[in-house]
């Protein structure tokens, strides 16, 4: 067996989506302008679902989705996040919006 290569993410590439209007999403809104990175924010209160953000999704792009209710079905590129370690479910679809995924935003 053979060495796998790890698989990296061009950070230009990186655009994130912003969940629920709460003071975690506030800090988190703060430390990506602080960082330069491309994020979009549809303020709502709570709730926030992914399908509110379709009119980003491209294949060019790796979207990271933080604390969204997954009602669609996601971009070929995406990464989930739920930093409250929750399993957030919508109705309408199967799918969980869930991730072990922890980024180390410098």
């Amino acid at each position: 067996m053979g060495l796998k290569a790890k698989k990296t993410i061009n950070p230009s590439h990186l655009i994130f989506l912003l969940g629920g209007h709460d003071l975690e999403m506030v800090e988190i809104r703060n430390i990506l302008e602080s960082s330069y990175c491309r994020f979009y924010n549809r303020n709502h209160f709570f709730g926030t679902k992914l399908c509110s953000y379709n009119d980003f999704f491209n294949n060019e792009h790796t979207f990271i989705g933080i604390e969204l209710i997954a009602d669609c079905t996601p971009p070929k590129h995406c990464i989930e996040i739920d930093y409250h370690n929750e399993v957030i479910y919508s109705e309408n679809t199967d799918r969980m919006f869930y991730s072990h995924y922890q980024p180390h935003i410098i």
